[in-house]
């Protein structure tokens, strides 16, 4: 069995998946040339990358259904290990059937399938839990540690909604850094691991209080359900939940 290789990217992987399958080779892995660790039974066989290939496969998927699109970015995103493989697996079923695959019981369709509805969750949370803090050049800086490289994806619902203000989005995970400046959104990652946010506005610090006295004000006592809350607002997303915790790092 081969292993594949390809550079890392979303359209690297399209061209390595639409290589896989128009050939009909056996593959017992696909991995980034970056996170391959050599292997005494098989040759790695690098996939060098092909955006009309890609768009070309990408397509070809679409017409069986539309849920390819965001089923295939969002596994890709989600950065879990083997997560490619198990995608091979699924579009493999999918080109044979000719249709979509919903079946639960098959171990790689499930978990792509759920792994597709755990980013779109993350997506979603997100939207409404991002903190901004003013900066001292009125810039607004919101940090983020999620589970999966989803800061992309938050990029048109914050330019829309903050379409008059300049606001900062950072990974601190990934050190990504997502910048909108009221007109374009630039991404690019903070190589050098130096990206700092600049000094917060004096009144800052007041305003965090204030947001935080109002949100344990308007608390029913009573009705505080600790476990619910956890539900919705995971416990590892408090850190910069400025009415949980106030963290200026």
């Amino acid at each position: 069995m081969n292993t594949f290789l390809y550079d890392g990217s979303f359209f690297g992987l399209l061209t390595a998946l639409s290589h896989i399958t128009e050939q009909n080779i056996g593959a017992s892995d696909i991995k980034t040339q970056a996170n391959y660790k050599g292997d005494l039974f098989s040759e790695p066989i690098i996939i060098e990358t092909d955006t009309r290939k890609a768009e070309a496969f990408i397509s070809k998927l679409s017409k069986i259904s539309p849920d390819f699109n965001r089923t295939i970015l969002f596994s890709y995103h989600s950065e879990i290990k083997d997560i490619e493989i198990k995608l091979l697996n699924f579009i493999r079923f999918a080109l044979n059937k000719r249709k979509f695959p919903t079946d639960y019981t098959n171990p790689d369709i499930n978990f792509i399938l759920q792994t597709t509805r755990k980013v779109g969750l993350e997506i979603h949370r997100f939207k409404g839990l991002l903190r901004f803090r003013e900066m001292e050049d009125n810039t607004l800086f919101a940090p983020i540690a999620p589970d999966h490289n989803i800061i992309f994806f938050l990029a048109k619902h914050f330019s829309s909604r903050i379409a008059n203000e300049k606001w900062i989005i950072f990974d601190t995970k990934r050190h990504i850094v997502l910048e909108w400046d009221t007109e374009q959104i630039s991404i690019y990652i903070d190589k050098e691991r130096r990206f700092i946010p600049k000094n917060y506005a004096e009144n800052e610090q007041e305003i965090q209080t204030l947001w935080q006295a109002y949100f344990k004000e308007i608390a029913i006592q009573n009705r505080k359900n600790p476990r619910l809350q956890k539900q919705f607002m995971p416990q590892r997303y408090w850190k910069y939940l400025t009415e949980l915790h106030f963290a200026m790092f």
